[in-house]
């Protein structure tokens, strides 16, 4: 099947780096679908402290870009990746520790810090591991992350809503 080589990379560190993408955006998906239901149901918050308080995560996330890169070009991409993941980790685990709005509000700041500082350091990463490699070239292997990232999402999706369905923390 000539459509499967395409989609899926071969193997090496590019495979290693999508099946990392896979796992990730299952998380993502599950996580993005019951967040709001979790937050406000399980945990006790309103409706607004979850908006205000995801919005300003969203601006520390959007704050943090440029700093965040200036640190992967002097630690470099492959540190710098792997160091953002384990905070997005953390992050995620920490989201069972929260118990009001100051507690929401410090794991979803690190949480978005670290989601949306990734970006710069995987491409980087991606660049460097794609120059050289016969077959794909590096926007090829992009193009298969992508494809990849939102395969997980819809996986996650449906986890997430059968984690709804549980009706439980």
């Amino acid at each position: 099947a000539d459509w499967l080589a395409k989609a899926f990379p071969s193997p090496g560190p590019i495979r290693r780096l999508a099946a990392g993408t896979l796992i990730s955006a299952v998380g993502n998906g599950a996580w993005y679908t019951s967040w709001a239901i979790f937050l406000t149901h399980q945990v006790g918050l309103s409706p607004a402290e979850v908006g205000v308080g995801m919005t300003a995560a969203g601006l520390c996330g959007v704050l943090a870009a440029t700093p965040v890169g200036w640190i992967a070009d002097r630690v470099g991409a492959r540190e710098m990746f792997a160091g953002l993941l384990l905070a997005q980790a953390v992050s995620a685990g920490a989201f069972g520790l929260v118990h009001g709005v100051s507690s929401f509000l410090v794991v979803a700041c690190l949480g978005q810090v670290a989601s949306s500082g990734t970006g710069g350091p995987r491409n980087a990463l991606v660049l460097g591991l794609g120059n050289g490699r016969e077959g794909a070239g590096p926007l090829d292997v992009l193009g298969q992350l992508r494809a990849i990232s939102h395969i997980g999402w819809a996986l996650g999706a449906i986890v997430g809503g059968a984690i709804i369905s549980l009706n439980s923390a």
